[in-house]
């Protein structure tokens, strides 16, 4: 892995921006954005690159078997506008565009946009990065009902605390698909029967 310096002069003005990712290939995204800022001279404005997940504790065969369940999220710490001073010969986007499995900023309409990224609140960012440390969810067997289009709290993980709608129903795995709010955006995640409740 590249190393950065978290001294750097440029580090005051980082900001922290999110990036929409496959799922299922964050850790290997994370990998190739760290390079690239290697590769382009970047990293006077890099800092790091952050994937949000929880720990989720599933049972198989009678044991106990612990995974991180990553959110097809990428937190990136950089300083764009020192770099768009700097006019350097290629831009961020483009960079980022190049990478397999980046769809784009959270919160623009793909690499065509051609707005600014809009960065993360502070606040945001810590109570995302703050819960994203890894939660105790035992799935077991669960007698719970949801219906298609029905409004539900989310009360375990990394999004704890935030009302989406139901979308899709996987009854036989106890998953279901919930679209939320997320970055002023709507997006779909997947949850587990245990993660979700409904408002009082």
């Amino acid at each position: 892995m590249p190393n950065f310096n978290p001294n750097h002069k440029h580090m005051s003005a980082n900001k922290w921006y999110a990036l929409k990712v496959r799922g299922g290939r964050e850790e290997k995204i994370k990998d190739a954005i760290e390079k690239a800022m290697l590769k382009e001279d970047l990293t006077t404005y890099f800092d790091k690159v952050i994937l949000p997940y929880e720990k989720v504790y599933t049972r198989k065969k009678g044991k106990k078997v612990i995974k991180k369940h990553y959110l097809a999220y990428a937190f990136i710490s950089i300083d764009l506008e020192g770099i768009k001073k700097e006019k350097k010969s290629r831009n961020v986007k483009e960079i980022l565009s190049d990478i397999k499995g980046i769809y784009g900023f959270v919160g623009l309409s793909g690499w065509g946009d051609k707005q600014d990224p809009s960065p993360i609140d502070p606040e945001e960012i810590n109570y995302m990065l703050g819960k994203a440390q890894g939660v105790d969810n035992i799935q077991e067997n669960i007698d719970k009902t949801f219906t298609q289009g029905e409004v539900v709290k989310i009360i375990d993980g990394p999004l704890q605390g935030t009302i989406g709608t139901i979308k899709k129903i996987a009854q036989e795995k106890k998953k279901l698909i919930v679209v939320i709010k997320i970055f002023k955006s709507l997006t779909e995640t997947e949850l587990s029967y245990t993660q979700v409740k409904k408002p009082d």
